[in-house]
C-alpha cells in the first residue's frame, strides 16, 4: 500500500516501488503498441480499400505498413522481456513449471507440436484454404462446442449460462470456418453478399478482411496478459460474490505458459498464413480447456 508522509510526497517501501514500476511499465508498452496498431490501420492501404467499398470517400491514400509491424513486433518482446526482468521466484512458481499435470504437459506438448508444423509446413498446401490444418481446426472448434454442450447436462456448480454461451460461442465459430455449410454443400453466393465479402463466400468475418490482423494482434496480446496474471485475476474474482461463478470458469494457473503462446502468436499476425496458425492454436486451446471445464465437478 502507497503512504504519504508528513513531508507530503509519496513515499514507496522496495516492494511497492518494484511493483510500481513494473505496472506503469506495462501500461506504457501497451499503450505504445495500440498507438502503433492505430497509426498502421490509419495508413493502410487495404483499411483505406475498405473505407472506399464502404463508405465511397475521395482519393486514395496508400502507405506501406511494414515498419509499423516491425516496430510493433519489437514493442512486444520487449513487454514480454520486460514481464520476466520483474518476475521473482514466486513469480516463477506461478507458472508451475515442475508441478505441472500429465494433462497440461500433454496440452503443452500438442501445442507447441501445432505450431512447429506451422513453421516448417506453412509454404506448402496443408495450410492453405480447406487444406488439412483448416479442416482440422474446425474440427476442433466444433469438439469444444459439443464439450461444452455434453457438461450443460452435468454442470454441477458451473454456471449453465456461462456454458451455453461457450458452446453457441464456438458452434458460431465452426460455422463462420465451413461458411455456414458452403463449402460442404458448395452453393452459390448471393450477389448482394459477394458485393461486400472479401472472399465471396457466406460468412461474417470475410466481411472485415482489411482489419483481421489487427483482430487478431491485439487478441492473442490480451489473452497473453490475461493467462500471465491468471492467478491475480482469480484471486480478485473470488472476493465478489456476483462473479463466483466466473472465477470457476477461469482456467487454473497451470494455464500460465499460455502467456507466452500468445505472445508469440501475437508477433505472427502478418505472416504467411498467421491467421490460420492463430485460428489453429486457439481451437486447439478451446478443446483443451473445454475438456478441462467438463472433467470439473
Amino acid at each position: 500500500m502507497l503512504r504519504i508522509n508528513n513531508e507530503n510526497y509519496w513515499d514507496f517501501s522496495p516492494i511497492e516501488m518494484r511493483k510500481f514500476v513494473f505496472i506503469f511499465g506495462t501500461i506504457a508498452l501497451l499503450f505504445l503498441c495500440t498507438l502503433n496498431q492505430i497509426i498502421e490501420l490509419a495508413f493502410s492501404e487495404e483499411f483505406i480499400q475498405f473505407l472506399e467499398k464502404v463508405f465511397s470517400p475521395d482519393g486514395v491514400i496508400s502507405c506501406p505498413t511494414c515498419i509499423f509491424q516491425s516496430i510493433n513486433k519489437h514493442i512486444i518482446c520487449v513487454s514480454a522481456i520486460w514481464m520476466i526482468i520483474f518476475l521473482d521466484k514466486q513469480g516463477f512458481d506461478r507458472f508451475c513449471l515442475y508441478n505441472l499435470s500429465s494433462k497440461m504437459k500433454l496440452a503443452y506438448i500438442a501445442t507447441l507440436l501445432f505450431i512447429i508444423s506451422w513453421v516448417f509446413f506453412r509454404d506448402q498446401e496443408l495450410y492453405r484454404e480447406d487444406d488439412f490444418f483448416e479442416q482440422l481446426t474446425t474440427i476442433l472448434f466444433l469438439c469444444t462446442s459439443i464439450i461444452f454442450t455434453l457438461k450443460l447436462f452435468r454442470a454441477g456448480k458451473l454456471n449453465r449460462r456461462y456454458l451455453f454461451f461457450g458452446a453457441v460461442f464456438f458452434f458460431i465459430i465452426t460455422m463462420e470456418e465451413i461458411s455456414w455449410g458452403q463449402r460442404v454443400i458448395n452453393w452459390e453466393t448471393p450477389d448482394l453478399w459477394k458485393v461486400i465479402n472479401y472472399q465471396d463466400e457466406t460468412n461474417f468475418h470475410n466481411l472485415f478482411n482489411p482489419v483481421l490482423q489487427y483482430f487478431y494482434m491485439a487478441g492473442t496480446l490480451f489473452l497473453g496478459y490475461i493467462f500471465y496474471s491468471i492467478g491475480t485475476l482469480k484471486s480478485i474474482f473470488s472476493r465478489f460474490t456476483w462473479m463466483g461463478n466466473i472465477s470457476h470458469l477461469l482456467p487454473s494457473i497451470e494455464y500460465s505458459l499460455f502467456s507466452f503462446v500468445f505472445f508469440f502468436l501475437s508477433l505472427q499476425h502478418s505472416a504467411p498464413y498467421g491467421g490460420e496458425l492463430i485460428e489453429g492454436v486457439f481451437s486447439l486451446f478451446g478443446v483443451i480447456y473445454a475438456t478441462d471445464i467438463y472433467l470439473k465437478d
